[in-house]
């Protein structure tokens, strides 16, 4: 079984937040919502000086997802290449999900009346 992994770079992320907008308008996220995020780390002192970087957070696609364990209705599943999707058809927006999840990495996306995440660009 193949499963998908994103990577990305730390060492050159700069903090700009250039990928959390382009998903935002790619996906039509609603304002104050979001599918990634990026999140200061430091500054920390070393031998060397200060040291500070960003961490750019999304959906881990976990091994064993607990929001698919919570979701009720079945809409939220992961499919056979590892991601974990959500089927809006079988979603009804209760967000137990969304409380499941421990990275933070679901909203309710109030307009669609329906969860949202990152899903790897389906």
């Amino acid at each position: 079984m193949t499963t998908y992994g994103m990577v990305i770079d730390l060492e050159r992320c700069v903090g700009c937040h250039a990928c959390v907008a382009a998903c935002k308008v790619q996906w039509e996220v609603p304002a104050g919502e979001s599918r990634d995020w990026v999140v200061p780390i430091g500054p920390t002192k070393d031998a060397e000086g200060l040291l500070s970087g960003f961490y750019v957070g999304l959906c881990m696609h976990c091994e064993r997802p607990s929001c698919v364990e919570a979701c009720p209705t079945k809409a939220t599943f992961k499919r056979d290449d590892g991601i974990v999707v959500v089927d809006r058809a079988l979603c009804i927006g209760c967000g137990i999900c969304v409380g499941a999840c421990p990275y933070g990495a679901r909203y309710h996306h109030a307009g669609l009346r329906k969860v949202d995440k990152c899903d790897f660009c389906q």
